[in-house]
C-alpha cells in the first residue's frame, strides 16, 4: 500500500518470500488486523513494513512468527517511518526484532506456539467469520464517508472482534430475552404492555481514527485503552409509533455484554447514557464530525446532559460493570424512561443515545451490535406502555 487512504488488510494468510509481507508507505487511515505472516524462505526483511508519513495507522491482532529473513527477520519493520503508529495486541514468536515503531502492548514471545490456539483467541487469520466464496487479493480504496475497505484473500463479511488485550473466544451462546407476562390492574381498566422498538443505527466513534466512520461492525465498543485511546458509540432507536409519552411507563436499553472475554480490567467501567446535541449522519459520523463538513464542537461527540448541561456529567442512566467482573454473556439494562419519554412528548428532538463511559481509561469493554447475525444478541430498546383494557 503505497498513498493509500481509508483501507484494511485482514484476514490473510500471508508466506514472506520476498521483501516484506505487507508495506504501508505514506498512507492514512489504514488498518492491518487478524493476518498471519510467516515465510522460511530466507529473503526479505520483515512481516509488515511501516514507512514514511503515517497517520492513524493501525496494527492489531496478527500473528507472527517463524518468520526468517535475510538482512532481518522482523516482525514490525521500521523504513523512516513517521507519525501516528499503533502497534497492539498482535502475536509474535521466532521473528527478531519484534517491533521497530509503533506504540501498544502486545504478546511477545509466548510459551504457547499453536496458531490454532491463538486463532481460537481471536488473533491471525481464520479467527474472523467469513463466508465461503475467495476472490482474488485487491486493494481497494473509498472516500472519507464510507465504511472502510478490505484487503483479503478470502471473501469475508465486515465483522471484526472488539481490539482490546488478551483477546479471548467469544461464546456463541445465544440468549434469549425474557419478556414479562402482561400484568392486568386490579381495577381492569389498563394493563402494561412491552414493546421490542426497532433500531435505526449504531455507530462507533474511535479516536485513534477520528475520521473513519465505522457503522457495521458487529460490536459497539466504549472506554478508554492506554496508548490507544478512547471510543465511544451512538445508537438510535425509531419512536415514531409512540405518540403519548404520558402513557410510556418504562423505558429500557438492553446491551448484551460479551467482552473482554474471561478476564478482568484494571478499572471499572461506569456506562453512562446522555443526549447527543443535535442530528447525526450514520453515514458519515466520525470521532471528529458528526456529518460530513460539519464538526462536532467536541471531537467525541456533543452531548447534554439530564440537567440539560452541555457536556455534563449527570448521565440519563449509568450502571456499573465491576474491573473484577467478568462478562457473562447476557444483557445488561439501562433506565432511559426521562430520555425516551422526552423525545415522545417532542421536547427534544431524537438523537438517539451517546455511550460512554465515566472515566475513559484502562476500562474498555464491547457490547454486540444491531449488526451481529445472532438477533438474540443485539441491543434491544424496550418500552412499557399503559393499555385501556
Amino acid at each position: 500500500m503505497s498513498g493509500t487512504k481509508d483501507s484494511r488488510m485482514y484476514n490473510c494468510y500471508v508466506e514472506v518470500q520476498t521483501n516484506t509481507g505487507v508495506r504501508v508507505d505514506n498512507c492514512a487511515n489504514i488498518e492491518v488486523d487478524h493476518n498471519t505472516f510467516t515465510g522460511s524462505a530466507g529473503s526479505g526483511w520483515c512481516c509488515v513494513e511501516l514507512e514514511n508519513t503515517l497517520t492513524n495507522v493501525n496494527v492489531h491482532h496478527n500473528i507472527m512468527h517463524d518468520y526468517k529473513g535475510s538482512s532481518s527477520s522482523a516482525g514490525i519493520g521500521n523504513w523512516n517511518a513517521k507519525g501516528s503508529i499503533s502497534v497492539h495486541d498482535n502475536v509474535m514468536w521466532n521473528v527478531s526484532p519484534y517491533v521497530e515503531v509503533g506504540s501498544g502492548t502486545n504478546t511477545l514471545g509466548p510459551s504457547d506456539h499453536s496458531v490454532e490456539n491463538w486463532v481460537a483467541k481471536g488473533y491471525g487469520y481464520g479467527s474472523l467469520d467469513s463466508v465461503s466464496s475467495s476472490q482474488d487479493t485487491t486493494v481497494d480504496s473509498t472516500s472519507e464517508t464510507a465504511t472502510q475497505t478490505a484487503i483479503s484473500a478470502t471473501a469475508t463479511t465486515e465483522t471484526e472482534v472488539a481490539t482490546t488485550n488478551d483477546q479471548t473466544t467469544v461464546s456463541e451462546t445465544a440468549v434469549t430475552e425474557t419478556v414479562p407476562e402482561q400484568v392486568i390492574e386490579t381495577d381492569n381498566t389498563s394493563s402494561t404492555e412491552e414493546n421490542a422498538t426497532g433500531i435505526i443505527i449504531d455507530n462507533r466513534l474511535r479516536e485513534a481514527s477520528p475520521d473513519v466512520v465505522y457503522q457495521d461492525k458487529v460490536y459497539i465498543d466504549i472506554g478508554g485503552r492506554p496508548g490507544v485511546g478512547r471510543y465511544r458509540d451512538l445508537i438510535q432507536f425509531d419512536l415514531s409509533e409512540y405518540d403519548d409519552a404520558e402513557n410510556i411507563t418504562n423505558a429500557t436499553l438492553s446491551l448484551y455484554w460479551y467482552y473482554p472475554d474471561g478476564i478482568e480490567r484494571p478499572e471499572d467501567a461506569i456506562v453512562e447514557i446522555y443526549r447527543p446535541a443535535a442530528a447525526w449522519s450514520p453515514e458519515n459520523v466520525t470521532w471528529n464530525s458528526r456529518d460530513t463538513g460539519v464538526l462536532w464542537t467536541q471531537p467525541g461527540g456533543d452531548w447534554f446532559d439530564m440537567n440539560n448541561t452541555s457536556q455534563g456529567d449527570a448521565p440519563y442512566a449509568t450502571i456499573t460493570l465491576n474491573g473484577s467482573d467478568i462478562p457473562d454473556n447476557r444483557y445488561y439494562e439501562l433506565n432511559v424512561t426521562e430520555l425516551v419519554k422526552k423525545y415522545v412528548s417532542g421536547e427534544y428532538e431524537n438523537t438517539g443515545f451517546l455511550i460512554k463511559t465515566r472515566y475513559e481509561n484502562a476500562d474498555y469493554v464491547a457490547f454486540y451490535s444491531s449488526d451481529i447475525e445472532d438477533k438474540d444478541k443485539r441491543p434491544i430498546l424496550n418500552i412499557e406502555e399503559k393499555a385501556v383494557a
